[in-house]
């Protein structure tokens, strides 16, 4: 008779839940950081049905828009992947370009309408830093000396200021 042999079948680990920590759809420049509580001898995430090189561990911090699953390996046997978590990342819009509707040096009491043809969720006009309560359309009426710009928002993300329009009221 021949010696025996023993035959291990290890089990197929379930698969991982992941979670986010934080917001799933959020501006360039943003993250979300993803993660399995599950715990494994080995990870591997995937964004779509392509693997991430080099994201091996239990959390993933995601910067671009896509779906998110990862696989585990417990006893060299590998896991179906997880449950996928859709991230979006919007992207920042261009700064406006604003213009003015008339002479920027006037007299007191005199007006200057400044406007911007760029479309956007929402607007808001700034006084140097200052932002300017109340101004949130396109276009905002100066009657006071100052430097003025515009930031828009698309997608809630906020732009960067618009180039800057001096107003002199003498």
């Amino acid at each position: 008779a021949s010696n025996a042999l023993e035959v291990v079948v290890n089990p197929i680990p379930d698969a991982a839940v992941i979670t986010a920590e934080g917001q799933t759809t959020f501006c360039a420049g943003g993250a979300v950081v993803l993660k399995t509580t599950t715990v494994a001898d080995s990870y591997q995430w995937y964004k779509g049905l392509s693997l991430i090189t080099g994201a091996t561990q239990q959390t993933y911090t995601a910067t671009e828009s896509g779906n998110y699953s990862v696989k585990i390996t417990s006893i060299a046997c590998e896991s179906p992947a997880s449950n996928p978590i859709a991230v979006t990342v919007n992207p920042i819009p261009d700064a406006a370009v604003i213009t003015a509707e008339g002479q920027t040096t006037f007299c007191a009491g005199g007006a200057v309408v400044l406007k911007t043809t760029t479309l956007a969720d929402s607007y808001q006009w700034y006084k140097g830093l200052n932002l300017i309560t109340g101004a949130t359309q396109q276009t905002y009426t100066a009657t006071e000396s100052g430097s003025y710009s515009v930031k828009i928002t698309s997608t809630a993300c906020e732009s960067l200021a618009s180039n800057a329009l001096e107003v002199v009221v003498n």
